[in-house]
């Protein structure tokens, strides 16, 4: 009489993966290894390992190898792969006197013999020199990192490759190209861009320059600022830009104040997503008019400083030109 077969739902893992699930009508735990042998031809070569069953009052997989099994039950057969036979290559055949010699003949030169070296081929690499690349037959050497770090700071260094003295920029500039040639090393096949990176990292580090904490460059000083601040320099310019600040300010307020309003009535009706959005634009157009407060603070300072020169110069010019009569009048 044949057991009654149990329909189950059975799982491979080969060597750590999960490569099969299905389910199973089985009687043992036999059946079910053969049924997932014949289903997936990955397990054909491998042995089974461990078997877990699904224990309902643990609620885990616990082993179980010979459990009966039962319906709707869950199995977890782990197989491993079975190694390949290792192939031992065969030696050379070492060149002896006991072995017949071949006949020699004058015409074709003599080959040396092989008897001494050793069995193997030796590693060809490609190596990139100044001629361009060129096969090198020799192992290639691999270099410390002390050593490795030590080349790179030479290749990426900008200032005193000549053995002239360095300044504190240049000294400071051969360190930040070495810190970015350390990061990337495809940075030193091109000086140029090398110098550029290091520069504007060395700016924006915040680097205080000699003269006044100004860079004299073109490209990473402060003359952006300065010719922002020269066009205020024309008291009919400050006076016609003052005049588009203070209305544009007054525009900006009325347009926050309507949206106040309408997200006031938005809040009322329920409607927050709207409210949510007018909140948004509300906020965007104080921070517009906060940036258009702080211009007109600036060229209003910048005014009241010219005043103030120019009057001191008037002072100073009348005190001179006073003693200078008094002078005359004495003489």
């Amino acid at each position: 009489m044949s057991e009654a077969q149990a329909r189950v739902l059975a799982m491979a893992i080969l060597d750590n993966e999960e490569v099969i699930k299905k389910p199973v009508m089985a009687s043992t735990i036999d059946q079910v290894e053969a049924e997932l042998r014949q289903t997936c031809t990955y397990l054909s070569n491998s042995s089974v390992k461990r078997i877990l069953v699904y224990d309902n009052f643990f609620e885990e997989f616990v082993d179980k190898p010979n459990h009966p099994l039962e319906d709707r039950e869950k199995i977890k057969l782990y197989f491993t792969s079975s190694a390949p036979p290792t192939v031992t290559p065969p030696l050379r055949p070492s060149t002896s006197s006991s072995s017949p010699s071949r006949p020699s003949t004058s015409a074709s030169p003599s080959r040396p013999s092989t008897s001494s070296r050793p069995y193997g081929t030796s590693q060809t690499t490609l190596m990139f020199g100044k001629d361009g690349l060129k096969i090198n037959k020799e192992p290639p050497v691999v270099k410390s990192n002390e050593a490795l770090e030590k080349e790179i700071e030479e290749r990426s260094k900008i200032f005193g490759k000549d053995g002239k003295p360095v300044n504190r920029y240049g000294k400071k500039i051969n360190a930040t190209s070495f810190a970015l040639a350390k990061e990337e090393p495809s940075l030193l096949q091109n000086r140029g861009n090398l110098l550029q990176a290091a520069r504007k990292a060395l700016h924006d580090s915040g680097y205080e320059y000699a003269h006044g904490k100004k860079t004299r460059s073109q490209k990473f000083g402060r003359h952006q600022k300065e010719k922002e601040v020269e066009k205020y320099t024309c008291e009919a310019a400050r006076h016609e830009r003052s005049t588009e600040l203070n209305e544009s300010i007054s525009s900006l307020q009325k347009q926050a104040e309507y949206l106040e309003k309408a997200k006031e009535k938005a809040v009322n009706s329920s409607l927050f997503c709207e409210a949510a959005t007018l909140e948004h634009q509300g906020s965007e157009l104080k921070m517009k008019i906060r940036r258009e407060n702080i211009e007109l603070m600036e060229i209003q300072q910048h005014s009241s400083k010219l005043l103030k020169r120019r009057n001191s110069r008037k002072r100073n010019k009348s005190g001179k030109n006073a003693q200078t009569d008094l002078h005359y009048f004495n003489s």
